[in-house]
């Protein structure tokens, strides 16, 4: 296993289809501050997506997993982090929020992403 960060591996946020983590500049420090607020492990669930793989599971044609997003001009900036209960989901939101992060609220994971270093303005939206 090859640590980016503390708490990430390369093989846990890469794509699985190329193997490729392609993280846009600043991200895996980022993401290692939630990890730290939250002070608890953070499964991922979907990290870095080549566009091979984008498509094949039907992700959002700019979506912020790509990399090499061509839309946004960056790289991966999303993660989709795994969530067994509803406190550890609260507690994600809380680490989360405060430090920039944008969270998309589904029933089993938190999509999170660093739209603002795109130029995108920070939201929270839920998964219908």
């Amino acid at each position: 296993m090859t640590f980016l960060t503390d708490h990430f591996t390369v093989e846990e946020l890469a794509c699985p289809c190329c193997g490729n983590a392609g993280l846009h500049p600043g991200f895996a420090e980022s993401l290692e501050a939630v990890r730290e607020a939250l002070g608890a492990p953070m499964k991922i669930n979907s990290g870095s997506r080549c566009e091979k793989h984008n498509a094949s599971i039907g992700g959002h044609a700019r979506s912020l997993h790509m990399i090499g997003n061509t839309h946004h001009d960056c790289d991966t900036l999303a993660v989709d982090v795994h969530i067994p209960d509803s406190m550890y989901r609260r507690d994600l939101l809380q680490a989360a929020l405060p430090l920039g992060w944008t969270a998309g609220i589904a029933k089993n994971f938190v999509h999170l992403d660093r739209r603002d270093l795109a130029g995108i303005m920070p939201c929270i939206y839920v998964y219908s």
